[in-house]
C-alpha cells in the first residue's frame, strides 16, 4: 500500500542563515497525523559532513531516559553538564551527524499527541514535521541522504489477549524533505515496526518486529509498498543492535548456552532484500555489545575475555568478519554488563564497564587508532541509554543552551 498525502503548507518562524557550506533549510511548516495523516511540514534539507572551516564544531552526546518523562539531554564531549533539554523519545542523529530526529512528548501529555521533529544542530532551530492523533509514535530513521524520515505508529488496542500482545496495527510512513510530502508506505496488521533504515538508491526501507522471545520478523519493503523480502524469527536472530548509516546493513547479535558452553556473536543482514551477508561468533570470549563503526562495514565489539575476564574492545572486518583486532583490554569484569556506542566520527567509542568491585559504572572514551582510553566526565546519575553521537556548532549550542 502506498499512499500519498496531500499537504497545505504553514509558514512558521524564520529560518537563521546556516553556515555557508551548508545547504539552506526549507521554510517550516505545521502538520497532524491520525491513522491517516493530512498534512505534512518542511524541515532542513541534508546537509555535508561537517568541518572546521565552517563553524567552530564539537563532538556531543545525546543522553536518553528510557522511562517516564522521558527527557532527552544534549551536553558535549568535554562537559558534562547539558546545554539543551527536550521532552521526547527515539532520538535519532542523521547521517552526517548534524541534525535530530525525535517523538517529542511533553511532560504529563498522553503517549498519543507525539509529534515528530528535526532539530538542527547546526543553527539551532527546530521543526515540526507531523503530529499523531490517537496512535502512539514507534520510533524513527534517517534515509540514508539525510534527506527525508521512515517513522512508524502504532494503534492504542491491541490484537488479542497474553502477557505481549503486538498492537491492532502499526502504519509506517516516510517524509521526504524535499518533496514536503508524507507517504503511507504500509500498515501491518498485528504487528511491530521499529524503524531501521531508508535506501534512497534501492528505494526500500527496513524495520524489524521484536517482543517477548526476541526478534520476530525482519521486514523491507519498496516504497510503494511491495514486499522486498522479510528475514523470519532464527535461533541466532535474537537482538537488532544497529544499521549501517548508508541504510545497506542491519546489525543483529545473539547469545545461547548448549553442551554445557555459551557461545555469542553477531550476524549481518542485508537492508535491502533478505540476504544473510556475515556471521562471526565470539569464540571464547562473551559478546556484550556489538555496533557499525560508521562509514564502513566493520563491526566494533564490546567483549569479556580472558582469565580471569577482562573487558576487551575489538574491531571486527573484512569477509565474514573475520579478521580481528583488539584495540583495547579494560578493567576487570566479573560480569557480563555493560555497553558501547560509536562515536560518529568513527575515531573512537564510548564505552561503559562495570567493573569488579565498583561502587558504579564507568564511561571511557576510546581511541580506535591507538587504543588509549581516557575517562568520560560525567555528572550525576547518567541514562543508561540509548545514547547517540553527534557534531553541533558554536552557534547550534548557543541557541539550544538552557536559561
Amino acid at each position: 500500500m502506498r499512499r500519498l498525502i496531500a499537504f497545505g503548507l504553514v509558514l512558521g518562524a524564520c529560518v537563521s542563515t546556516p553556515a555557508p557550506s551548508r545547504t539552506p533549510s526549507a521554510a517550516p511548516a505545521t502538520a497532524s497525523a491520525s491513522a491517516t495523516p493530512s498534512a505534512v511540514a518542511a524541515s532542513p534539507n541534508p546537509s555535508p559532513t561537517p568541518t572546521q572551516a565552517q563553524q567552530n564544531i564539537r563532538l556531543g552526546i545525546v543522553l536518553t531516559d528510557p522511562s517516564p518523562p522521558f527527557v532527552i539531554r544534549l551536553r558535549t564531549e568535554s562537559d558534562a553538564t547539558p546545554f539543551a533539554t527536550r521532552n521526547g523519545l527515539t532520538p535519532t542523529v542523521s547521517p552526517d551527524g548534524t541534525r535530530l530526529a525525535y517523538w517529542r512528548r511533553d511532560a504529563g501529555a498522553p503517549a498519543t499527541r507525539d509529534t515528530l521533529r528535526v532539530l538542527d544542530l547546526f543553527d539551532g532551530n527546530e521543526t515540526e514535521i507531523t503530529a499523531l492523533n490517537d496512535l502512539i509514535s514507534n520510533g524513527v530513521a534517517w534515509r540514508d541522504d539525510g534527506g527525508g524520515l521512515l517513522y512508524a505508529a502504532r494503534a492504542t488496542s491491541t490484537a488479542g489477549i497474553g502477557a505481549d500482545p503486538p498492537p491492532a496495527f502499526t502504519m509506517v510512513s516516510t517524509y521526504a524533505f524535499a518533496a514536503r510530502q508524507i507517504v503511507e508506505v504500509k500498515k501491518l496488521e498485528a504487528a511491530r515496526f521499529y524503524p531501521l533504515a531508508w535506501s534512497l538508491a534501492a528505494h526500500v526501507v527496513s524495520g524489524f518486529d521484536s517482543g517477548e522471545g526476541g526478534v520476530r520478523k525482519i521486514y523491507r519493503f519498496k516504497e510503494d509498498g511491495a514486499t522486498a523480502g522479510d528475514t523470519p524469527a532464527q535461533e541466532k536472530l535474537q537482538e537488532v543492535t544497529d544499521a549501517s548509516k548508508d541504510a545497506t546493513l542491519i546489525l543483529t547479535q545473539y547469545s545461547f548456552f548448549t553442551g554445557g558452553r555459551s557461545f555469542s556473536g553477531v550476524r549481518t543482514f542485508s537492508a535491502i532484500d533478505p540476504s544473510p551477508i556475515a556471521e562471526h561468533q565470539a569464540g571464547d570470549a562473551v559478546l556484550i555489545r556489538a555496533r557499525f563503526r560508521p562509514a564502513t562495514r566493520d563491526v566494533l565489539a564490546l567483549v569479556r575475555s580472558g582469565d580471569p575476564p577482562r573487558y576487551a574492545l575489538e574491531i571486527w572486518s573484512g569477509p565474514g568478519l573475520a579478521t580481528v583486532a583488539r584495540v583495547w583490554t579494560g578493567p576487570a569484569a566479573s560480569l557480563a554488563g555493560g555497553e558501547l556506542l560509536a562515536r560518529t566520527d568513527g575515531k573512537a567509542a564510548y564505552v561503559r564497564t562495570d567493573p569488579s568491585g565498583s561502587t558504579g559504572s564507568l564511561w571511557q572514551i576510546v581511541d580506535l587508532g591507538s587504543g588509549s582510553a581516557t575517562s568520560l566526565p560525567l555528572q550525576g546519575p547518567v541514562a543508561p541509554g540509548p545514547w547517540s553521537s553527534f557534531y553541533i556548532s558554536d552557534e547550534g549550542i548557543a541557541k539550544l543552551r538552557k536559561p
